[in-house]
């Protein structure tokens, strides 16, 4: 993995879009020996958990829902 420049800039708050730390987390969730997750949903919103409980085999194979798990308690 790498970090472009870029991503160490500042940015303006903004509520639609993913944290850095979210971020990073997302993806090394994708790394085989770290969890080898998949991208089945995108986001952290709070209508993830609802997917979650839709699709339960997906949301705890998901980057997204382990890291917001991780970095939210979501």
């Amino acid at each position: 993995m790498s970090i472009h420049e870029i991503f160490c800039e500042t940015r303006d708050f903004t509520s639609g879009g993913a944290s850095k730390l979210s971020t990073i987390i997302h993806e090394c969730m994708h790394f085989t020996d770290t969890f080898g997750s998949k991208d089945w949903k995108y986001t952290i919103t709070k209508f993830l958990a609802i997917w979650g409980q839709e699709n339960p085999r997906q949301a705890i194979n998901t980057a997204d829902s382990l890291a917001g798990y991780v970095a939210y308690e979501y």
